[in-house]
């Protein structure tokens, strides 16, 4: 009898969520005990991003940064909004997209503090936390679905119902008005800029979706089957027929969002995008 339990592979998750929360998670928790038990910041000293090290080339900091984070509800609030809003946004856009969305967002927010910091800021602060990522997750989620109705708890009391665009609105004057809060006081903490960065590439990744001009993967090994190849089964027969199905799904966008579609109907999208040019 073999009591050897074999490792099931399948089993692993295998979203770019999970992967992205538990790598943060760890990162944090090894940067805590270098604090807390050593006394040492060499962690985030050696990952964080300054204006120094962007200068002198340092280029994993403009990635490493936002594994690292400045206490335990800056973390905490981080990865409950990416937990919250990636479980809607990746099964929309795939994988592959989804972890090229979140790390684009820490890069465009790392490149606008850092020229931000160089000229107007403070230079000598550094740069930690996941909340450019965070936030050009969350852009791109209000611009997929910005006329879909959300409903959530005012002080967990209250419930309210915005559209996502509003909502994208009220978080870009929030962003604006905090940054030039912040050059009246220095003292703030908030990396205005590095948000402002998050939520720019958010909006043009969003709009390359919608326009289907988003067509890549990060899987070595893709498997091409004839049913991955015509998964989608409308009977079209001509131009007409591919109008009419267009215009069905572009109703449907406007009546639910974008992220209401299935994964046949945005590839049909595509093709029809491609048919008519």
């Amino acid at each position: 009898m073999n009591s050897r339990k074999e490792l099931n592979v399948n089993a692993i998750p295998k979203s770019a969520l999970f992967w992205i929360i538990a790598t943060t998670t760890i990162t944090f928790f090894i940067q805590t005990i270098f604090v807390k038990w050593f006394s040492s910041g060499f962690i985030t000293e050696s990952f964080s991003l300054t204006v120094e090290s962007a200068k002198s080339l340092h280029l994993w900091k403009f990635i490493s940064y936002a594994f690292l984070h400045g206490g335990v509800w800056h973390f905490a609030l981080n990865m409950i909004a990416l937990y919250f809003v990636g479980r809607i946004v990746e099964p929309a856009i795939g994988r592959s997209k989804f972890f090229a969305l979140y790390f684009l967002g820490i890069i465009c927010g790392a490149l606008l503090w850092t020229f931000y910091t160089s000229f107007l800021g403070t230079p000598k602060t550094s740069l930690v936390g996941a909340s450019a990522g965070v936030v050009a997750v969350l852009t791109a989620f209000c611009m997929l679905a910005q006329d879909k109705p959300i409903t959530f708890l005012l002080f967990l009391i209250i419930p309210v119902s915005l559209r996502p665009r509003i909502i994208l609105y009220a978080i870009i004057v929030f962003e604006l008005l905090g940054l030039l809060a912040s050059q009246a006081d220095s003292s703030s903490h908030i990396a205005y800029t590095a948000h402002l960065g998050g939520i720019l590439l958010g909006i043009a990744f969003a709009k390359l979706q919608i326009a289907g001009k988003l067509d890549f993967n990060f899987n070595f090994k893709k498997k091409k089957t004839l049913s991955s190849e015509m998964r989608y089964c409308v009977n079209i027969r001509s131009d007409e027929d591919i109008k009419t199905e267009t215009n069905r799904i572009l109703d449907k966008i406007n009546k639910e969002g974008f992220v209401s579609l299935s994964e046949d109907e945005r590839n049909f999208l595509k093709s029809a995008n491609k048919h008519f040019k």
